[in-house]
Parts: structure tokens; sequence; C-alpha cells
């Protein structure tokens, strides 16, 4: 299902207060950030729960990371969007399993149209190691190995795994947790998003209509 479609149907919840709060306890939202959980943003967390998509606990966990709650995780540093219309909003990348790929191939230089020649570099050095030898299962497991598992443990360890985004405003020095977001979606479409379902709750988002600082 394509993000806007998700967003249409969260949208489309009829959900009350009381069910926002045991869908927080539920997906274990902790204290003291449970209250600055928008209920938009907890409805999307319940869908992705009942579509059985993505690690909505990793989620949590990098709200509960972001409030000091947990130690940091092993995602890149959260970041202000700089231009409208997120512009005075940040967003936190989270991983999941499902983002293995694009992580290793960032890594590898395959991104983004790029020539691959980190991964060039690794199969040089790997093919010279092991001249002249019979490329056994042994040799073929290391060889994914080092394509594979070293890139991803290389960012883990760098804290540079990257996902989509958990979108935050700062208010009164606290952070206020409002939406989730992906790469592909359109940022104006995301903006109009968080007012209209964010706005009601948190009604500072709509002070200002072309961005939000």
């Amino acid at each position: 299902m394509d993000d806007s479609r998700r967003n249409r149907e969260v949208e489309r919840v009829s959900v009350s207060l009381q069910d926002i709060s045991k869908w927080k306890e539920a997906l274990g939202i902790r204290e003291p950030c449970r209250s600055r959980v928008s209920a938009f943003l907890v409805t999307q967390l319940r869908w992705l729960v009942q579509a059985r998509r993505l690690n909505v606990h990793a989620i949590v966990d990098e709200i509960h990371s972001l409030d000091g709650l947990l130690s940091r995780t092993s995602t890149k540093k959260a970041r202000c969007f700089r231009y409208p219309p997120l512009r005075g909003l940040w967003h936190q990348h989270f991983f999941d399993a499902s983002y293995f790929v694009p992580n290793v191939g960032a890594f590898l230089g395959l991104a983004d149209g790029g020539n691959g020649a980190r991964l060039d570099e690794i199969l040089d050095v790997f093919f010279k190691e092991h001249a002249g030898q019979e490329l056994t299962p042994a040799l073929e497991a290391e060889m994914a190995f080092r394509i594979l598992v070293q890139p991803f443990e290389d960012r883990a360890r760098r804290r540079r795994l990257t996902g989509e985004w958990i979108v935050f405003a700062k208010a009164a020095g606290r952070n206020v947790y409002l939406s989730l977001g992906f790469h592909r979606e359109n940022h104006e479409t995301l903006a109009n998003q968080i007012r209209a379902n964010c706005g009601w709750e948190f009604p500072f988002l709509l002070k200002n209509q072309s961005s939000f600082d």
C-alpha cells in the first residue's frame, strides 16, 4: 500500500481520547513523553501493528531515546528541516529490518545512482587475497560477509543507520512527536497532514501556514 493511501486510511479512523490513551499504554509509550505523542502518531502506530508492517517497537525506542529515557540508538542524529514547508520541525530516523539493503547500498556507494566504488574496492581486496584459489562455499560465505554484514555493522557502529522518519517539534524545551514521515512522501502533503491532524491537539502548529518556525 502506498503512503498516501495509508495516511488516508489512518485519517478516516474514528477514535476517542480514551482509545488513544489505551493504545499509548499498549504500545509501551512511557511517561514523561506519553502526553507529547500526538493522537495521530499513535493512530499511525496502531495501524502499523494491525497491518504487521514495520517494527513499531523500534519507533517507540527512538522516541524514548530522543526523550532521554533510553541510550542513543544506532541511527543518525535528529536533524531540523531547513526549508519550507517543514522548516522548524525535526526528523529522527528509525531503523527496520526492511531497510537493511538500502543501508548496505549506501555504504557500498550504490545509493542515489552511485557507481559502487566501495563495492569494487572490497571485491578487489578479496580476490587479491585469494588469488588462484577455488571459490569454495566457505570463500563465498566470506565474500558475502564482507559485502553485506561488515558494511551494515560499520554503519551501525558509527550510528549511521537510516530508515524512515519520526517527525517532531520542539516546544517549551521539550519534544512533541507528531507523525511518521516517509522519504518518498511529498513535503507539502506531510506538512498539511500534520496541521490537519495534530493542530487541534497542539495549536502552536497552526501559527504559521508556510512553515513551522
